[in-house]
């Protein structure tokens, strides 16, 4: 892989560690924005908050993101994302990476390590439009991976893990491509911090396009909220990866289950309206709440949380 002169090198990680310290300020101040939708994963009942306003740092550009819960841990998002398996690459084509047709590296300007998977490269991308008619996109950018520690509103530390997406244009290594348009896109991507529930991430996912031509219409905004609601897809391929699928077996009628009066897991009482579920690895009797119906060999079965994520449950999947 080519590498740069030093100057450019430090002048690239300085506008990388810039624009990463901007989309963790764009994202802690979305729940001060409009509130333009409220959506749900049906799957995982797990709800995220969609915002729209402006850039904190341009407020000229456009701003859409997204706010939720996941039930993982900083050290498996990042995983995710190294992108060094064909496995993880096929997750993140099915989670935020949808709509991307092909991928480059171009240069590395900081390898992650063992113990610390922050990262710095200079990246080429193709983004396949949801709009009929709209030609591809391809982008040029920095993306960055840190851990990050950020103060609360509480004045308590906390630990999280950020990706950032911001395009540069003064770079000339990775000309245009023919039948796209050059796009821009800064101070994007996700922002994971640690809450005070273990295994539990506050997780932002924000996305500010530098607009060119017809500027923010509808279809534009369109593309940009669904972007950002894929943000509930992750949770569901996290989780994936800690479920030992030959653990889950398809149950028959107990007597645990027909005489269970209360959920195993958050102790409420089991009635008409708040049904008796079995989790097919545990078995155990729960509320609908402690668990998700997952497609699994071709069949929807309930498994409880504690199952499909160990040591992280989190009965409020609707938060």
């Amino acid at each position: 892989m080519a590498s740069l002169p030093p100057q450019d090198e430090e002048r690239f990680k300085d506008i990388a560690k810039q624009a990463t310290a901007d989309l963790i300020r764009n994202a802690l101040r979305l729940p001060q924005l409009k509130l333009l939708s409220r959506i749900q994963h049906k799957t995982t009942a797990r709800q995220a908050l969609v915002y729209g306003g402006q850039d904190i740092v341009n407020p000229a550009l456009p701003l859409v993101g997204a706010h939720t819960f996941i039930r993982s841990t900083l050290s498996d998002v990042a995983d995710l994302f190294q992108l060094d398996t064909p496995a993880k690459q096929d997750a993140f084509h099915a989670t935020v990476g949808s709509r991307i047709a092909s991928k480059r590296k171009l240069f590395s300007l900081s390898q992650p390590h063992a113990t610390n998977h922050a990262q710095c490269d200079i990246s080429w991308f193709a983004y396949n439009s949801p709009v009929p008619g709209m030609s591809k996109r391809d982008f040029c950018v920095l993306e960055s991976h840190n851990e990050i520690e950020i103060v609360d509103h509480s004045n308590i530390a906390r630990r999280g893990w950020v990706r950032c997406i911001h395009s540069i244009d003064d770079i000339a290594t990775y000309p245009s491509v023919p039948n796209m348009v050059r796009a821009s896109i800064a101070r994007s991507g996700l922002v994971c911090i640690e809450t005070d529930t273990p295994g539990l991430l506050d997780v932002y996912y924000v996305l500010v396009p530098v607009l060119t031509g017809a500027g923010w219409n509808i279809a534009t905004k369109r593309m940009a909220k669904r972007q950002v609601e894929k943000i509930l897809r992750l949770e569901q391929f996290l989780a994936y990866q800690h479920l030992d699928m030959d653990c889950v077996r398809v149950i028959s009628p107990s007597s645990k289950r027909q005489n269970a009066k209360l959920c195993t897991r958050c102790s409420k009482t089991l009635h008409l309206f708040r049904p008796k579920r079995q989790c097919h690895r545990c078995f155990e009797a729960m509320c609908p709440t402690c668990g998700c119906e997952w497609p699994l060999r071709g069949k929807k079965l309930f498994v409880c949380h504690d199952c499909f994520h160990p040591g992280m449950h989190d009965p409020s999947s609707g938060d």
